[in-house]
């Protein structure tokens, strides 16, 4: 992917296939923009672990991660309100199908 943003259509052929200079700076500039978009939601993720604690409550739900875990948290707000896990897990399994 690093090469099609660097603009290095050889091991691709692309230029026998007679595509314009046009539409490879078009797949170049997709190719950068793709690379600041992970970066972008690397640093996000990174952000989110950093908010929401490792050891709270909530990743003691089989499959709930830290992204998952935090947009939970977000919409619930604090999770010791719910008289049972139960009743949360009702509140998640709503938020998460709107």
């Amino acid at each position: 992917m690093e090469w099609l943003a660097n603009g290095d259509f050889s091991s691709l052929r692309l230029r026998d296939l007679s595509f314009e200079d046009v539409v490879l700076e078009d797949v170049r500039v997709m190719a950068l923009e793709l690379f600041r978009v992970m970066e972008l939601k690397r640093r996000v993720e990174e952000e989110i672990a950093a908010v929401v604690p490792r050891d709270h409550v909530i990743f003691t739900v089989p499959g709930i991660g830290p992204l998952t875990g935090a947009m939970i948290l977000a919409r619930v707000g604090d999770v010791k309100r719910f008289p049972s896990l139960v009743s949360l897990l009702l509140i998640v399994v709503w938020i998460l199908l709107l």
